[in-house]
């Protein structure tokens, strides 16, 4: 492949990756990927790769200007095969829809009801300074894992948003409410989740999204404290823009 074909089709691949990139930081569907404090990494990277791209393209007109096509510089099958395995990514990232991890994830990766160890104490600082209304699943979750009690919270109101998930450790008409919490990227998604128990049996099925009204209690899950939600009211409701929840 002469230099300049192969300068064309770098730049156009760098140009492929950047306006993915910032394609995806327009729509806000980065979120899906990656924690919200590396959007502004991500916009500078895909600005960097447009501004590259210039730069390989000119490179391959200079090259075109400096010799004759005879002379031209052959670039290797090699080089031309690491090419195209970069565009497979670039080809998949435009041709398949992006979508938030669902419950089929939890097969893999479970459901888990208490914070990791990188929630720490000042988190749940934090998430005490909330209204208890308005906490979300995760600020419950660090609240019940730093408690000195297992009954600290009970009785508190509990409004909180989430996919249903039906656990198979749990009994009767008892199900999970969760949510996903990214601290960097995807691969490190953690499922966290409270148990609910409606005051009539609730028809959701597994990854529907639903708002969960109602007072906070615990109960054991073999052997282990968890919290429970005697809801009230339950509603299904439009999975929100952002999915997850960031620590």
């Amino acid at each position: 492949m002469k230099t300049r074909a192969f300068r064309a089709y770098q730049a156009l691949l760098f140009a492929g990756i950047g306006l993915l990139l910032l394609l995806r930081v327009w729509d806000g569907k980065i979120l899906w990927y990656i924690n919200q404090r590396f959007v502004l990494l991500v916009f500078v990277a895909g600005i960097f790769l447009m501004v590259l791209a210039q730069v390989a393209f000119n490179a391959g007109q200079l090259n075109q200007a400096a010799h004759s096509e005879h002379e031209d510089h052959q670039h290797g099958p090699q080089n031309l095969r690491s090419l195209w395995w970069l565009a497979l990514p670039v080809a998949i990232g435009f041709l398949l829809p992006a979508k938030p991890l669902g419950t089929t994830a939890l097969n893999t990766r479970g459901m888990n009801t208490t914070a990791p160890l990188t929630m720490n104490l000042q988190a749940a600082q934090q998430a005490l300074q909330i209204n208890p209304a308005d906490r979300s699943i995760l600020d419950w979750v660090r609240l019940f894992s730093a408690a000195a009690s297992d009954s600290a919270y009970d009785g508190d109101t509990v409004d909180v948003t989430g996919f249903v998930f039906h656990d198979p450790r749990l009994d009767g008409s008892v199900f999970m409410v969760g949510r996903y919490s990214i601290t960097c990227c995807v691969a490190d998604a953690y499922a966290i989740g409270i148990a609910v128990r409606p005051q009539q049996t609730a028809a959701f099925a597994d990854g529907a999204w639903v708002r969960v009204q109602g007072r906070m209690s615990h109960m054991n899950l073999e052997g282990t404290a968890i919290l429970l939600i005697e809801a009230e009211n339950i509603q299904a409701v439009p999975q929100p823009e952002q999915p997850y929840l960031f620590p």
